[in-house]
């Protein structure tokens, strides 16, 4: 396993694809509840399963997408055991997951996506008047 020191958004999208699962923890908070990081974006985007220990909303997200495991925050020895879970599976089964979080993130939140969804609310406000 390799830790990367903190990097630049821009250096970023290589690691990302380099590596075999992705990480994103919150700690256990009300407000938190109610987050989505925008790295669950970006590890969607580029169609890698998702180790999420965290609750609430972000975890429904990633739940959604079928691209990863969620446990909960702040227990080492959860965040271990799914660890583990991931180092089970198959190749061929964390590909899946990659591939169920960027099938999502292209129908359902990418740029494009949005536009859509804006354009859709400004025609029915347009022509309801």
């Amino acid at each position: 396993m390799v830790f990367f020191p903190r990097l630049e958004p821009v250096e970023i999208g290589p690691i990302l694809e380099y590596s075999d699962v992705l990480l994103v923890h919150l700690k256990r908070n009300p407000l938190f509840r109610i987050t989505i990081p925008s790295k669950i974006q970006a590890y969607l985007c580029v169609g890698k399963p998702i180790l999420a220990a965290l609750e609430g909303d972000a975890a429904n997200l990633v739940l959604e997408a079928e691209a990863g495991i969620v446990c909960s925050p702040e227990n080492p020895k959860v965040l271990a055991k799914s660890a583990v879970r991931f180092y089970e599976m198959t190749e061929n089964e964390r590909l899946e997951m990659g591939k169920n979080g960027k099938r999502f993130y292209y129908n359902e939140l990418s740029m494009i996506k949005a536009i859509q969804k804006f354009e859709e609310v400004f025609t029915k406000v347009a022509y309801k008047n």
